[in-house]
């Protein structure tokens, strides 16, 4: 199964990393490091992918051992396009908001990837939506 570009739609999204360990200096200048590192979304790529949402029937569907309560959609893309993994943040009808160090606002984002199944042709990401 190859994904077709008329169903493509644009998209951003944004990874989760880990930030550097924190640094301040006290009050002669010296460097302290306080040992915390931060856990920030870097700042949103564009992206096309195809976007199905699931529905909403009676029948209980399960994907990859979640059922249809655990996700709201699934995401198409080309396999290895794009360096998406568990935990990225997907904007699909929002614009995202970013902070004063230029780092994704994760409340800005309509998704959060909650599984990632790549297949032989395609990589398959299984979403949540997320409170706005």
């Amino acid at each position: 199964m190859r994904t077709l570009q008329r169903d493509k739609r644009p998209l951003k999204y944004s990874l989760y990393i880990e930030k550097d360990e924190e640094k301040t200096t006290d009050s002669e200048g010296n460097l302290l490091l306080t040992g915390e590192s931060q856990f920030v979304y870097s700042s949103p790529e564009d992206f096309e992918a195809n976007l199905v949402m699931s529905g909403s029937g009676e029948a209980q569907m399960v994907e990859y051992g979640l059922d249809m309560t655990d996700y709201d959609a699934i995401m198409l893309t080309t396999k290895g396009k794009y360096p998406i993994v568990e935990g990225s943040l997907i904007w699909d009808k929002s614009e995202p908001k970013l902070d004063r160090q230029g780092y994704a606002v994760e409340s800005s984002a309509d998704y959060r990837v909650v599984k990632k199944k790549p297949t032989s042709n395609i990589d398959r990401y299984i979403l949540k939506r997320l409170a706005n």
